[in-house]
């Protein structure tokens, strides 16, 4: 049980370190509202959360995301932290051009976290492995 709350802890912490990078950057002044990127950025993580929290101890069908014994565990939590903090940090890294698409960014955030989110949801009805 202490596994699965430090691996959620280790997660959580890694994508809003990672989200926090996007949102404010030292020396580059004030960044326009994007209060709609801001919001995806908070749901994205959350639904990353909830995804990993829900798939630990579980079968794993990604092989990339699985451990040796076929289970998620720390390593599909570490991938899943880098992979969601990638995406936001590179968002911010075009976004902070001020040349638009944070709408767009804003689009594909919220269409992950809903792919996150039923993936969380279809984890929850599967029994832990043993």
């Amino acid at each position: 049980m202490k596994n699965k709350f430090a691996a959620i802890a280790l997660l959580l912490i890694t994508s809003l370190s990672a989200s926090s990078q996007t949102l404010v950057h030292p020396g580059a002044g004030k960044l326009p509202k994007r209060s709609l990127w801001k919001a995806s950025v908070a749901a994205i993580v959350a639904a990353t959360v909830a995804d990993a929290s829900s798939s630990v101890g579980r079968r794993e069908l990604n092989p990339v995301l699985a451990g040796p014994n076929g289970q998620f565990g720390m390593r599909g939590i570490a991938l899943k932290g880098v992979i969601t903090g990638g995406a936001l940090g590179m968002q911010y890294l075009f976004l902070r051009k001020g040349n638009g698409g944070d709408k767009a960014a804003a689009i594909a955030n919220f269409g992950m976290a809903s792919v996150y989110m039923s993936a969380a949801l279809h984890n929850r009805t599967n029994r832990r492995m043993r």
